[in-house]
């Protein structure tokens, strides 16, 4: 390649291009590349390159690296500030037998600048996963492969160092009966039937002690050419402290039922207004109502008029927060007119708002 035509090649390109000789001195540019670097074009003929850019000394022709291998480096502009560049080099003997290179470049600022945010964004998601305790997973459908990360690791209570199969170990540790289901996901998703999909098994301890309840959530991460799924992503949660609060609330709603269902003692759920909306068998017997009857009336109804202002007060202080509770005698009409005399406990009920429920 001769003067002429790197002069020709400089001139056309857009890109920032500078060209060297045996010594490293720069022997042209084009005005892309002196704006970049903040020089005139002149001001770069004669300079070492190594002014603007940290190359090797044995930098050349014979030295340069292949064209496509795209390199960021930090030159220095005029005013000796960092310039982020990404560089290709080229290199030629002229037909003068003399080495000759070319050093074409690019600011890098906004790619690095991208790369950093990519990277904190990484961080602060590494950070919360870490901080909420999820594993997370790759399953490479065509070679039936998994990668874990720590907490997955830490969760299946396998060390890093280990030689253990995870899958086998994995699939040895879910419960029988949950084996099924835990698998459900992985088929959904690499069949091509759901986008996402999830489950809760049953996972014993590594040293077989106890259960813990897990979570998984996978979704499609990778296709092919045809959209057939190849890769899976997932995360896995450790669920067992919701399932233990579930299962206590299970029991406590159960044991509520049945003292309600079974109890000796008239019992009834109320609403704000004084309908009736649940009532037991005992509160049926004791004022001689079929449950459908009490079901469509209010207590204001069934109460003896000289005690239904009582009643009403308390309850009033009750919506108000003022009381929690309160207790009173007062008088009931039974189905066929008799008058009893009834004790009566009060509790109010809040919804989730803390409001007054029933």
């Amino acid at each position: 390649m001769d003067s002429t035509l790197i002069a020709d090649a400089i001139s056309a390109a857009g890109l920032a291009i500078l060209v060297m000789d045996e010594a490293h001195l720069i022997i042209d540019s084009n005005p892309p590349a002196a704006r970049l670097l903040g020089y005139d074009p002149d001001e770069l003929i004669g300079m070492p390159v190594s002014a603007v850019l940290p190359l090797a000394p044995d930098f050349g022709a014979r030295h340069a690296p292949p064209p496509e291998a795209a390199r960021h480096m930090t030159g220095r502009d005029k005013a000796n500030r960092q310039l982020p560049l990404l560089v290709r080099f080229a290199s030629w003997t002229d037909t003068a037998g003399r080495s000759r290179a070319m050093v074409i470049m690019r600011d890098d600022t906004a790619d690095r600048e991208i790369d950093l945010i990519r990277q904190n964004d990484l961080i602060q998601s590494d950070n919360a996963i870490r901080g909420a305790n999820i594993g997370v997973f790759e399953f490479d459908l065509a070679k039936q492969s998994v990668s874990v990360s720590d907490i997955w690791r830490r969760m299946l209570e396998v060390d890093p160092d280990e030689g253990v199969d995870l899958q086998i170990e994995w699939r040895n540790r879910v419960h029988p009966d949950d084996l099924g289901a835990a698998l459900e996901p992985i088929r959904l998703c690499g069949e091509g039937h759901a986008e996402r999909a999830s489950c809760e098994y049953r996972l014993q301890s590594r040293d077989r002690s106890r259960w813990r309840w897990m979570r998984t959530d996978i979704a499609i991460a990778h296709r092919d050419k045809s959209g057939q799924a190849t890769v899976l992503v997932g995360a896995q949660t450790d669920i067992t402290d919701r399932k233990e609060m579930e299962e206590l609330l299970r029991i406590s709603g159960e044991q509520f039922r049945a003292a309600f269902e079974y109890g000796p003692i008239g019992n009834a759920i109320v609403g704000l207004d004084g309908h009736f909306l649940k009532v037991n068998p005992a509160l049926c017997t004791l004022l001689g109502y079929s449950e459908a009857e009490l079901l469509s009336t209010d207590f204001q109804h069934l109460t003896h008029p000289d005690d239904l202002n009582a009643d009403l007060h308390q309850l009033e202080r009750l919506a108000k927060g003022e009381i929690t509770c309160y207790s009173l005698e007062k008088r009931y009409f039974r189905e066929n007119g008799e008058i009893i005399l009834g004790s009566l406990s009060v509790r109010m009920v809040l919804n989730s708002e803390g409001k007054p429920d029933h």
